[in-house]
């Protein structure tokens, strides 16, 4: 968690697998998520990051680190719509 002075409190994910465990970041009150996913290598699929998004309840999600190999992508239109169907 990033903590701006009278700014906002950012959380970013880094490469990390989906876990319940994740949900204790709620209590900082995080104003914006920055949520890596793709899918593989460890890290948070798009539904995993949108259900991540709903437990948090930040006020914007930003997805990250997705589409870098052809092999482990998310299709990025498919990030809004989870968003929409499950997000903050």
């Amino acid at each position: 968690m990033l903590a701006v002075e009278n700014g906002p409190r950012i959380y970013i994910s880094g490469d990390t697998d989906f876990s319940d465990l994740l949900g204790h970041v709620r209590k900082l009150e995080p104003d914006l998520m920055i949520a890596c996913m793709n899918g593989g290598f460890n890290n948070m699929s798009h539904w995993e990051a949108a259900e991540l998004a709903a437990t948090l309840k930040p006020k914007v999600a930003i997805p990250c680190h997705y589409d870098m190999f052809p092999d482990n992508a998310a299709r990025s239109p498919a990030i809004p719509r989870q968003l929409t169907l499950s997000g903050p």
